[in-house]
């Protein structure tokens, strides 16, 4: 949550995690949310079509399908680069729709991409959350005129920063070896 404490008629943003797991198609979650001064819970119902072959959805496709932003030593890896494929017969309108701005930045202007074609986009992280690890989503919508509806997809983001000692990290820069060998 952004704020602990409201004010009467005052919001607050609330993260909830949904994590698939092992989902293979339809996936379905109802988390509670317990309010101070009520003994009665709220529910809310959050489902999701997993795609267990992400480079065959339609009619968009990620390249990579999952973003990882990690760092593994002292050198700072704070950008990654995406492409959303147009994969259907008719152009579609992209657009992102929802990210955590107080962790990355999102530079992917709404835009229509023709049959066949492709429109590329970068995640930064954002400088006050470079020595953090965590696991965000960007959310795009795509509509066109093959759909009845729009349709919602999100490209996973993960960061893991893991720092080496700098006797350790000298020595693989210098040798350009992984792992210790």
């Amino acid at each position: 949550m952004e704020k602990e404490r409201l004010a009467v008629g005052d919001s607050t943003r609330l993260e909830i995690i949904f994590d698939t797991k092992s989902g293979r198609t339809r996936v379905s979650k109802r988390p509670k949310i317990y309010i101070k001064g009520s003994d009665l819970p709220r529910s809310v119902q959050i489902t999701a079509h997993v795609l267990p072959r992400p480079d065959s959805a339609y009619p968009i496709t990620f390249k990579p399908y999952k973003l990882d932003i990690s760092q593994f030593g002292e050198k700072k890896r704070t950008k990654a680069k995406f492409t959303i494929n147009n994969v259907s017969k008719s152009d579609l309108e992209v657009s992102v729709i929802d990210y955590q701005s107080r962790f990355i930045d999102v530079d992917f202007k709404s835009t229509t991409i023709k049959a066949g074609e492709s429109a590329t986009g970068t995640v930064t992280i954002n400088r006050d959350r470079v020595e953090q690890s965590f696991e965000k989503s960007v959310t795009f919508v795509v509509k066109g005129e093959a759909q009845k509806k729009p349709v919602r997809f999100t490209l996973p983001i993960k960061r893991t920063v893991r720092k080496l000692s700098s006797a350790l990290d000298s020595t693989m820069t210098a040798t350009g070896k992984t792992g210790g060998s």
